[in-house]
């Protein structure tokens, strides 16, 4: 196989919990994950900027409300 980049999207619903929502996403890279979308929750401002500064590669969804881990997952 090639070292191209990975074709598979990860999904991390975070709320109120940057550190781990950075290392689960460091983890992630780290199996081959090519793409992760971070689908906030309403977290504080700045949760997000950490979040943000951890995984700079990464998308994020800000929901601005907490709408529960199901239909946040789903806005992934």
């Amino acid at each position: 196989m090639g070292s191209s980049p990975s074709a598979l999207t990860a999904v991390v619903v975070h709320r109120r919990r940057p550190e781990a929502c950075v290392r689960t996403g460091e983890l992630l890279a780290a199996q081959g994950v090519g793409r992760l979308l971070v689908v906030d929750n309403g977290s504080p401002s700045e949760d997000l900027a950490a979040v943000r500064a951890g995984l700079p590669g990464a998308e994020v969804l800000e929901l601005g409300r907490n709408t529960g881990f199901g239909p946040a997952a789903n806005a992934g």
